[in-house]
C-alpha cells in the first residue's frame, strides 16, 4: 500500500518554480584564462597571422602581452567589462594613460600594464609622450564581462646618454620625427648617482632623430637616427663627449634588444665586452731626417656588466677598463702607458610594494691599475731628476736612473658614494612630479703622487736638511738635460645633503615645459663657517609648437657652487630662445 501511494505521488508531482534572479555562478572566478600567444607559431601565409605582435613583444622588457593580462589580479565587477594597456618595460618609466568616455569626460587614469573595470560602452585610450596633440589615441567598444586588450601599434624608445667611458650621465638631447616632421624637444639621460633610471618614451612608429640640443632640426653634424617599428620597444645609447662640456653627440645607435628581451626571464643577467687595437705606424722623411720615425700602440677596452632582476630588488654593476702601451720605443726601461682607466658604478634599488617609491644605495670606484713614470730618452746625456718636497725645498738629485715612477698602482682612487629614494609623487593628466632625497659622500686620495714643474719652483735654491745636497750640485743639474717633480700628495672629502624636483607640465595642447631642479648643502662650510652654502642647479625648458613645423624653444639654467675657496665659485645664469623651423619637399 505504502510503495503504491509512492508512486502515485511520484506520478503527479510537478517541478519546483525557478529560483528569483539571474544565474552567475561563475561570471568571474570562471573567466577564461588568456593563452600566451607568443608560445604559438601560426604559419605566416595566414590572413589572421599575429606576427607582426609577435616579433615586437620579443623586444619588449616586459612580459608578453597575455601573460601580462594573467598575472593581473583586478577584479572586474558584475555588470562591468575592462580595457587592457600593455606596457613595453617597466610602468613607473611610461608615461600615464587615460581614458575618456564618449562625451570627452576624463573616467580614469594611470600607469600601463593593468586592467581598468568600466562600465559598458564606447572609449577613448590616450597614451604617449610629449604634448597632448603629439599622443595617441584608440577608440574601444567595452562589453560587460569581457577584457578588451589593446594591441600596442606604437612604439618604445629608451634613450641612455653615456660618455666616452660608457658612463651614464645626465646629458642633454634633443628628439624629433623627421619622415612626418614631429618635434618632441629636450631631454636628459639618467644621473647614476642619484639611483634615476631610463625613462621610456611612448611614440607613433616612424624614422626619429636624436641631436644634439639646441642644434637645428636639419643639422648634418653630432646626431643619430633609429627607425621605430609598431610594437617593438627600442633602447639607444648616445655617446656625448663630457671632457670639454660642449655635450655634443659623437655617436650612438641601437643595442640588441632582442637579445636582451630574450634574458628577461632570468634574474641574474651579464654581458661582457672586450676588443683591442693593435697599430703600428713608420714614417720615412728623406728630407727632414729628424721626422723618420716608427710608432706603434696596444689598446685593451673592455666593458662588463652585470645585473640581478628578482621581485622587489634592482642590482646593477656595471666595470669600464681601458688600457693602452705605447711601444713606440721598445728599449725603454719602462712601460709607457697611454690609457690606464678603471670605473666601476654599483646601484641597488629596491622597489619596494609601491612602483612609484624607490629607495637606492649607491657606490661608484674611479681608479689606474698601473703606476706612472716619467723616463729620459734612451741614451740621453747628462741627465737628471731634481725630487722637491712639497714646501718646494730640494730633497734629491738623481743622475743614475733614466725613469722614475710619478705615481704608484691605483692613485689616485675616488670612492663616491650616496643613499636616498626616488618618488613619482603626483601623475595627473597635465602634470608629472618626482621628488628626491638622499645623502651622499665623496673621498678622493692620492698617495705617492709627484707632479712635473718647471725650474721656477726652485727658483729659491731652497735644500732640504739632510738631503746631503749643496748649491753647487743644484746648479749644475739645472744646466743640464734634467725633469723636477714635486711630491704632491693630497686627500679630498665632501659630504651633504640632497634633493630634487623632476617636474612634467603639459600647457595645452602643443607645449610642454620640463623642469630639473636639484641643491646640495655640504657640511663642510656649514662647519667651519657656520653658514649655510647650498650648490644649485636649475633647467628648465618650455617647447611650444606654434605649428607642426615650426617651434619656438625657451631654455633658463642657472648653476650656483658655493666652496669655501673664493676661486672656485660659480655663478652663472643662462637664458636661450631657440625659433627653429624644418620644410622638407618629398
Amino acid at each position: 500500500m505504502i510503495v503504491c501511494i509512492w508512486v502515485c505521488m511520484v506520478v503527479r508531482a510537478e517541478a519546483p518554480p525557478k529560483l528569483p534572479g539571474q544565474d552567475i555562478t561563475g561570471t568571474v572566478a570562471n573567466m577564461p584564462i588568456a593563452t600566451d600567444s607568443s608560445e604559438l607559431k601560426p604559419p605566416p601565409s595566414s590572413p589572421l597571422s599575429p606576427e607582426w605582435i609577435e616579433q615586437g613583444m620579443k623586444t619588449w622588457d616586459a612580459p608578453s602581452l597575455f601573460q601580462q593580462i594573467n598575472e593581473d589580479a583586478t577584479i572586474i565587477p558584475i555588470g562591468k567589462g575592462a580595457i587592457f594597456i600593455p606596457r613595453l618595460s617597466d610602468e613607473a618609466l611610461e608615461p600615464a594613460t587615460e581614458i575618456y568616455n564618449k562625451a570627452g569626460k576624463l573616467v580614469v587614469s594611470g600607469p600601463s600594464g593593468k586592467k581598468y573595470p568600466l562600465l559598458p560602452g564606447e572609449y577613448s585610450v590616450m597614451v604617449g609622450s610629449g604634448s597632448i596633440n603629439q599622443r595617441i589615441t584608440k577608440k574601444v567598444f567595452v562589453e560587460e564581462g569581457k577584457v578588451v586588450p589593446i594591441i600596442p601599434d606604437w612604439c618604445g624608445l629608451s634613450i641612455d646618454v653615456v660618455d666616452s667611458n660608457n658612463v651614464p650621465f645626465r646629458g642633454q638631447y634633443e628628439l624629433a620625427r623627421i619622415d612626418d616632421f614631429d618635434a618632441y624637444g629636450r631631454s636628459y639621460g639618467r644621473d647614476i648617482t642619484v639611483g634615476e633610471r631610463i625613462k621610456t618614451w611612448i611614440l607613433k612608429s616612424g624614422l626619429y632623430k636624436i641631436f644634439t640640443a639646441g642644434d637645428s632640426y636639419n643639422t648634418v653634424n653630432n646626431f643619430i637616427t633609429v627607425r621605430l617599428v609598431p610594437g617593438e620597444f627600442v633602447s639607444v645609447i648616445v655617446v656625448e663627449n663630457l671632457k670639454d662640456l660642449t655635450l655634443k653627440i659623437m655617436g650612438g645607435g641601437e643595442v640588441n634588444t632582442k637579445a636582451l628581451s630574450a634574458k628577461r626571464k632570468k634574474n641574474w643577467k651579464y654581458n661582457l665586452n672586450v676588443g683591442g687595437t693593435l697599430m703600428f705606424n713608420g714614417n720615412s722623411d728623406r728630407v727632414v731626417t729628424a721626422n723618420t720615425k716608427n710608432s706603434g700602440d696596444v689598446a685593451l677596452l673592455s666593458m662588463c656588466d652585470i645585473t640581478y632582476k628578482k621581485g622587489t630588488n634592482d642590482w646593477e654593476t656595471n666595470v669600464f677598463i681601458k688600457e693602452g702601451i705605447d711601444i713606440s720605443d721598445l728599449k725603454n726601461a719602462e712601460v709607457d702607458y697611454s690609457a690606464d682607466q678603471f670605473i666601476m658604478t654599483s646601484l641597488y634599488v629596491l622597489r619596494v610594494i609601491l612602483p612609484w617609491l624607490g629607495p637606492y644605495c649607491r657606490v661608484d670606484l674611479q681608479t689606474r691599475l698601473f703606476p706612472a713614470v716619467t723616463q729620459f730618452a734612451q741614451g740621453a746625456p747628462n741627465h737628471f731628476f731634481i725630487t722637491m718636497a712639497q714646501d718646494s725645498s730640494v730633497k734629491g738629485i738623481d743622475s743614475t736612473h733614466t725613469s722614475k715612477q710619478i705615481q704608484p698602482s691605483l692613485s689616485p682612487v675616488t670612492c663616491d658614494a650616496g643613499v636616498g629614494t626616488n618618488i613619482d609623487a603626483i601623475t595627473t593628466r597635465y602634470f608629472e612630479g618626482k621628488f628626491r632625497l638622499g645623502v651622499g659622500y665623496s673621498y678622493t686620495n692620492a698617495w705617492g703622487q709627484e707632479n712635473i714643474v718647471d725650474s721656477t719652483y726652485v727658483a729659491a735654491r731652497k735644500i732640504a736638511p739632510g738631503s746631503g745636497i749643496d748649491s753647487s750640485q743644484l746648479a749644475n743639474a739645472l744646466t743640464r738635460n734634467y725633469i723636477i717633480l714635486q711630491e704632491k700628495p693630497f686627500s679630498l672629502s665632501d659630504y651633504g645633503p640632497e634633493a630634487g624636483i623632476n617636474v612634467n607640465l603639459k600647457a595645452g595642447n602643443w607645449a610642454v615645459v620640463r623642469g630639473d631642479y636639484r641643491v646640495r648643502i655640504p657640511i663642510e662650510p656649514l662647519v667651519k663657517t657656520n653658514r649655510v652654502l647650498p650648490d644649485w642647479d636649475v633647467y628648465t625648458t618650455v617647447s611650444w609648437s606654434l605649428t607642426r613645423s615650426i617651434t619656438l624653444d625657451y631654455l633658463f639654467q642657472y648653476t650656483l657652487k658655493q666652496p669655501l675657496e673664493e676661486v672656485a665659485h660659480v655663478d652663472v645664469a643662462t637664458n636661450s630662445i631657440f625659433l627653429r623651423f624644418s620644410f622638407n619637399s618629398r
